[in-house]
């Protein structure tokens, strides 16, 4: 999680939280600054802010095992959701990076490659797969996200939830993952159906598969 040190009016406090990402530090001093306006102290903001709870789908971990993977889910869908959330981890991943995300149908295809090279730039290894395509064709949209990036690097799984599980089958130990672009979703939207789908849902059962954990 989050470990940094805050000082106020001459008292220093550890700050420690179960959230990960430079941007979430930005949030708890946020959250740390309204506190002290509310006139508590700041040791006894640093002593809330250590069971605070990590937003659904926002820089989540889930299932995890001493010396294996560190997996991620987030909803990062635009190119700078993605950098923040790769860029932050980068930072603490001491081994291979990955990375898992396509991009959406019927939005904003200037987005794609560039999401791909934000990829390319901040991860070891990259599988590009599908993002509620809707309307538009699937193979399209992951051929301009895969313009972005080095073949070397990328591989394209079509079958998000295929995708998912190769990443969590291959990966070393220590390796970190990051399954990017639904989050909090419950769906997988083609050709105007929402199908059933949850990113969480899938990685717990693939760790499940490897590790024998939930």
């Amino acid at each position: 999680g989050i470990e940094f040190d805050v000082r106020w009016q001459g008292d220093v406090q550890r700050i420690n939280a179960p959230l990960y990402g430079d941007f979430n530090a930005e949030n708890l001093l946020c959250v740390l600054a309204v506190m002290l306006a509310m006139g508590q102290s700041l040791a006894e903001a640093a002593n809330k802010v250590k069971s605070i709870k990590p937003i659904t789908g926002r820089m989540e971990r889930c299932g995890t095992k001493a010396n294996e993977l560190s997996v991620f889910v987030d909803y990062a869908h635009t190119p700078d959701a993605l950098y923040r959330v790769l860029a932050s981890l980068r930072k603490h991943c001491n081994k291979a990076l990955w990375v898992v995300f396509g991009c959406g149908g019927n939005r904003d295809a200037g987005k794609r490659p560039q999401m791909g090279s934000i990829a390319e730039q901040w991860a070891d290894r990259i599988v590009v797969t599908d993002d509620n395509p809707r309307f538009e064709n699937n193979v399209e949209i992951a051929k301009e996200v895969l313009a972005g990036c080095s073949l070397d690097k990328a591989v394209l799984i079509q079958d998000r939830k295929q995708a998912i599980q190769h990443v969590i089958a291959n990966a070393a130990a220590n390796d970190c993952v990051v399954i990017a672009g639904k989050g909090h979703e419950s769906y997988q939207e083609i050709s105007g159906i929402q199908y059933p789908f949850n990113d969480k849902q899938v990685v717990e059962e693939a760790l499940h598969k490897r590790f024998g954990m939930q």
